[in-house]
C-alpha cells in the first residue's frame, strides 16, 4: 500500500540479470537446433582443464518493467468527476540515486506517469536497478490508498498495455 505523498523503492539486483541463475563460464553442453552435440564453432572457449565453456557476449541485459495499478484514492464527492492523480516509475541504474523518485536527480534518473493506472518502461542494465513508485499529494476531495502490483523480469513483460485500447482497461 502506498499513502499520497510517499514513494516505496526497489532493489532489481544485478545477480537477477542472468537467465540461467548460475555464475559466467559453468561447463555447458552445447546442442545443436535438433538437440544433438553441436561441432561447429561457436562462441566457446576452452579453459585450462579442457572444459568447454560458452562465453558471455554481452555485458547489459534488458529489464522489462511493468505496473498496474489496482487501488487508488476514491473521490469524497458525488458530483466529482475528476480523478485522482496517477502513480509515478522513477527508475535509476546510478549509484549515485539509490532511492528515485521525486526528490532525487532527475538527470539520474527516468521518469514514467503511469496512463489509465498501467505503465511500462524497459532498458539495458549490467548492474544493480533501483526503482521508485511514487504518490503525489491528493486534495481533501480524495481519501484512501494507492495500491498496485509491480514486476522487473529480463524475460519479457508481466503485465501488458495497449495505448491505443486504453479504454479497454
Amino acid at each position: 500500500n502506498l499513502n499520497a505523498g510517499q514513494t516505496l523503492v526497489y532493489l532489481f539486483d544485478s545477480s537477477e540479470l542472468s537467465t540461467r541463475g548460475e555464475p559466467e563460464s559453468l561447463p555447458l553442453d552445447l546442442r545443436d537446433e535438433s538437440g544433438g552435440s553441436e561441432g561447429d564453432e561457436v562462441d566457446v572457449f576452452v579453459d585450462w582443464d579442457g572444459e568447454l565453456k560458452l562465453s558471455k557476449r554481452a555485458t547489459s541485459q534488458l529489464v522489462y518493467i511493468s505496473a498496474n495499478t489496482c487501488l487508488q484514492p476514491a473521490s469524497n464527492s458525488t458530483s466529482s468527476s475528476t480523478e485522482p492523480p496517477q502513480l509515478i516509475l522513477y527508475v535509476s541504474n546510478s549509484t549515485n540515486n539509490t532511492s528515485p523518485g521525486p526528490s532525487a536527480d532527475a538527470s539520474q534518473q527516468e521518469m514514467r506517469t503511469f496512463t489509465e493506472g498501467a505503465v511500462m518502461f524497459n532498458l539495458s542494465v549490467s548492474d544493480d536497478l533501483y526503482i521508485g513508485v511514487s504518490a503525489a499529494n491528493v486534495s481533501s476531495e480524495f481519501s484512501g490508498i494507492y495500491n498496485f502490483q509491480i514486476a522487473a523480469s529480463i524475460d519479457t513483460w508481466y503485465h501488458t498495455y495497449n495505448e491505443s485500447n486504453a479504454d479497454e482497461l
